[in-house]
């Protein structure tokens, strides 16, 4: 709208500039006589009011490219992305909800990174701890796939006995 309304200023400072130029013309031919000092004034005033419409139109166009500029840029803080590629498993906000960037941020989903690979955390046997190296191949099953065993390999082996009911 803003755009519209300086261009509709510019027409008519260009028809006032015009307006004035004639009337001052023939006021300097006829030497004062036509049109009457008041004309010429009156011309005068219209084309200058025409010139600060023109202006305050800038201005205003400025002001509403400021604005767009900032209202772009508070939408692109609206989004929330991830720094992760993943699969959400949980969403812990609802749409709509506001959300505040603090020091200490909230938990808003649960992710899980690409499952294409995984780390598993598994307690091993006593008896069998001798027998775990790092890089050895491994099979597991998990309970959703039943029937299908995964394979993988010992990426990393820590002593840290845990105290399971007296048994270590």
């Amino acid at each position: 709208m803003s755009k519209a309304n300086y261009k509709e200023s510019e027409v008519n400072l260009r028809n006032k500039k015009l307006t004035y130029e004639r009337v001052l013309k023939m006021f300097e031919d006829s030497n004062g006589k036509y049109p009457s000092k008041n004309e010429l004034d009156d011309a005068k005033f219209a084309y200058e009011a025409a010139q600060s419409s023109l202006e305050a139109s800038k201005a205003r166009v400025m002001q509403a490219e400021f604005n767009l500029k900032t209202d772009e840029q508070n939408l692109e803080k609206a989004y929330v992305r991830s720094s992760i590629d993943g699969i959400g498993l949980n969403r812990d906000v609802g749409m709509g909800q506001t959300l505040a960037a603090t020091m200490s941020a909230p938990k808003l989903f649960t992710l899980a990174k690409d499952l294409r690979s995984m780390d598993l955390i598994v307690s091993i046997d006593e008896a069998d701890v001798a027998d775990i190296k790092k890089d050895l191949p491994v099979t597991f099953t998990v309970d959703a796939y039943v029937n299908r065993t995964f394979k993988g390999k010992i990426k990393q082996v820590r002593l840290n006995p845990i105290n399971s009911n007296g048994v270590i």
